[in-house]
């Protein structure tokens, strides 16, 4: 038997809460009991969330989960059928779009093919105070910004893609809104452009420190942007929390699995917190709450947390040990990632059967092991998730 006591770990924030307001104590932007619906479906509830001075947040999630909805109702775009948005202190859920002071980028751009881009940025730059020097000042300023002087009387279309959403972000900033919304600017990108694109996006946002909401399906852009990360699936939230307590304290199964991998073993709950996973081997984790004994749950651990070792080492009482077989085997540069069986026959096809698990190691290790070899892969208990059979986090 192999028993080990686990401290509990608490994500941070999972009310929302934005941590970084004014002097005044307001956030920018404040979300208070949000519901959307179009006839019989259910596009949005209890949506509870706050956008604090400076930060940029993600709206993470699958396509259909409302991400882009809820940014629709931020910029006025759509009516609320219920709840308030609050922006610095002011109740906004009744303004017009125009009268929001939301400057939004779109994933297809949304320039003016018949405009220049100096016109494509002084589109929405009205009223008196802007007069013609004004706007060309601006214009020469914004160009500058995003590294593309000299192109004032140019058209979208001479433009790549990704100089032309350049473009689209100075419009937005142009008119130095109270808050950027961008909605997947990037997705339409290839990969290189991606890549430089979102670092220059979160250079400008943190250089005029605008508070900004990103909506993406990608994981990474999220990770590697995002002050906070709130994720959303079925149109509810299921985390808020600052990217690595996302990745590291899943608060929900949906959650462990839409952030990154996350291998899943069946397991029962018995007495004092032991848990028995496969052939009676039992783990000892500090759970949220009591369960009768017997009670299904599933063990989770990401392919990084996972080592091999030899089959004939003695088994230490803070590690879980797993015998499984290599199935395929990927490259992945300095790393590969090994596919493995718990049974030597196993050939998952199909939702029903139990799919490979995943664990990363050296490339170089790699090239050490067969095609059904045989191996013994072993995780810390501290690096062990459990989730309950709806899908909470445990531990």
């Amino acid at each position: 038997m192999n028993t080990l006591s686990r401290k509990q770990s608490t994500p941070q924030n999972l009310d929302g809460s934005a941590e970084n307001k004014n002097k005044s104590g307001q956030s920018a932007l404040e979300m208070i009991g949000i519901r959307k619906q179009y006839k019989d479906f259910v596009a949005l509830q209890h949506i509870d969330l706050s956008l604090g001075q400076n930060e940029l947040l993600c709206f993470l999630g699958p396509s259909g989960c409302g991400k882009t909805t809820l940014l629709r109702l931020i910029a006025g775009l759509d009516e609320i059928e219920q709840g308030q948005l609050i922006k610095n202190g002011e109740d906004i859920s009744q303004l017009k779009a125009e009268k929001r002071r939301c400057g939004i980028v779109f994933q297809n751009y949304a320039l003016f093919p018949n405009l220049t881009i100096a016109d494509n940025i002084t589109y929405g730059l009205q009223g008196a105070y802007w007069s013609n020097i004004r706007k060309q000042e601006r214009v020469t300023q914004l160009l500058e910004m995003i590294g593309l002087s000299g192109s004032e009387k140019k058209y979208p279309l001479q433009l790549s893609g990704g100089q032309q959403q350049r473009v689209a972000l100075a419009r937005a900033i142009a008119s130095e809104p109270d808050i950027l919304l961008l909605d997947e600017p990037l997705s339409a990108l290839d990969a290189r452009v991606r890549l430089h694109l979102r670092q220059e996006i979160r250079t400008l946002q943190q250089r005029l420190h605008i508070p900004t909401i990103l909506v993406t399906h990608d994981q990474e852009e999220a990770l590697t942007l995002a002050d906070r990360i709130v994720v959303m699936n079925h149109g509810v939230i299921e985390q808020v929390d600052t990217p690595e307590n996302i990745y590291k304290h899943p608060a929900t199964k949906f959650v462990a699995t839409f952030i990154g991998h996350m291998n899943l073993l069946p397991a029962k709950i018995k007495a004092n917190h032991l848990l028995e996973v496969g052939d009676q081997q039992q783990i000892s984790i500090i759970l949220k709450k009591q369960f009768i004994s017997n009670t299904p749950v599933e063990i989770g651990f990401r392919p990084e947390d996972a080592q091999l070792v030899d089959v004939n080492d003695s088994m230490l009482e803070h590690k879980l040990y797993i015998s499984a077989f290599i199935k395929a085997h990927e490259f992945l540069g300095a790393k590969a990632r090994l596919h493995l069986a718990l049974d030597q026959a196993e050939t998952p096809q199909d939702e029903e059967q139990q799919p490979y698990l995943q664990i990363d190691i050296d490339h170089h290790l790699s090239k050490k092991f067969a095609l059904d070899q045989q191996v013994c892969i072993t995780i810390d208990h501290d690096r062990l998730h459990v989730f309950e059979t709806d899908g909470g986090a445990l531990c």
